[in-house]
């Protein structure tokens, strides 16, 4: 099937992993805004694969998504912010795109530009994204086309945030038919080293070449897994990847709680098992940090960004959280083991005073609500047993 034929395909209707897609893309992309008002005066959006705007049961695509939560951002907005300057591109035609976005009620600070093929409107990409220090780029590629090196090349470092979505058993599919030229092209390796990786191991070589590549550019990497649609229902599958890149810790903590809110919707609404000793969950989340610690620390501790990102890397997975009902690694979660580790004198927590309750119930505890990587890095956690 050709791309264009996947294209067409993909906008008839929106189905249930598209709305995770997009929930954790609206989540995500409004704590962006939110926390870019605080410092900036303008913002850029760039949707690389934007679509037609529309599905064709009438459910929004990202342009509309972004495009009325800018507006409505604006309209209440008494922070800095003053200004939205977006550019969505779409390969296959953007008439339908074109019609879609002018059916909005814009709010009149925010401007848009429509381009065909993003590889080939890079220049003016790069142009609307050297206007602000704040940003979202968006690449919600169809199956494999997205070229990573160009990709890399235009979000370069800063404080622009991006998310990439990927199609893990697309990949698979074109390396069981040795077409090892494309993969390099979609993950930015050697064509020899995609060749000596077995079909079996291709799924981890996938992940670790995308956090070898984008941890070069943001602070945060995280990979969350979301499954595939069949006869209109979820699976209990790792079917593609969203990856997000930001150096915000809050916007890194925002796209995990959206990624746990939609774990948990999912045992609701679709009957999964609900497991009925919850406390027993938590005791095997904070066993699993404790041993985090004891495995990475080097005498002095770890600190607490290493251990999201740890957490993080090793448990976003769909189908471990719904079908074993685990617990996701968000910070109040993470916070909240390490909180009883230290009450069970099993670690020290050296911290800051600022990150600690002073008053309260709470007090003497560890805060989970961070605004800066460095309140993150201050945090050591040794371990005492």
């Amino acid at each position: 099937m050709s791309t264009k034929e996947i294209h067409d395909g993909h906008f008839k209707e929106r189905r249930p992993h598209t709305i995770i897609k997009h929930r954790l893309f609206h989540s995500t992309l409004k704590r962006s805004l939110g926390i870019a008002s605080v410092w900036s005066e303008c913002y850029v959006y760039l949707d690389l694969f934007a679509g037609d705007g529309f599905y064709e049961d009438g459910s929004e695509g990202s342009p509309i998504i972004a495009l009325k939560e800018f507006s409505e951002y604006l309209k209440g907005n008494s922070r800095k912010l003053q200004k939205v300057f977006c550019a969505f591109c779409e390969k296959f035609g953007t008439d339908k795109l074109r019609a879609a976005i002018e059916s909005q009620d814009i709010h009149p600070t925010v401007s848009y530009t429509v381009c065909a093929d993003w590889e080939d409107s890079f220049s003016l990409l790069t142009e609307l994204k050297q206007k602000c220090n704040f940003g979202f780029i968006f690449a919600d590629q169809y199956a494999t086309e997205l070229n990573l090196r160009r990709f890399i090349d235009l979000v370069g470092q800063g404080k622009h945030d991006f998310l990439i979505f990927y199609n893990s058993t697309a990949l698979k599919r074109l390396k069981g038919k040795q077409l090892t030229e494309h993969i390099c092209k979609v993950l930015d390796v050697e064509e020899k080293v995609v060749k000596g990786i077995k079909l079996e191991n291709f799924k981890e070589f996938i992940l670790e070449s995308l956090r070898k590549k984008l941890r070069k550019l943001r602070d945060f990497v995280i990979i969350a897994a979301i499954p595939n649609t069949r006869k209109k229902k979820l699976t209990y599958s790792d079917y593609f990847y969203l990856v997000l890149g930001t150096n915000h810790p809050k916007v890194a903590d925002t796209f995990v709680n959206a990624y746990q809110e939609a774990v948990e919707d999912f045992r609701k609404y679709y009957g999964a098992q609900q497991h009925l000793f919850y406390k027993e969950l938590e005791e095997q989340f904070k066993e699993f940090i404790f041993e985090v610690v004891k495995a990475v620390h080097r005498g002095d501790g770890v600190n607490l960004y290493f251990l999201f990102l740890v957490a993080t890397y090793e448990l976003l997975s769909w189908k471990e959280a719904v079908k074993f009902n685990l617990i996701v690694p968000t910070m109040e979660n993470l916070v909240k083991a390490l909180n009883e580790l230290e009450k069970e004198r099993k670690v020290e927590i050296k911290a800051p005073l600022n990150c600690r309750y002073k008053i309260g119930e709470k007090k003497g505890l560890l805060k989970s609500n961070f605004r800066k990587l460095q309140d993150l890095k201050s945090i050591i956690v040794v371990p005492l047993v």
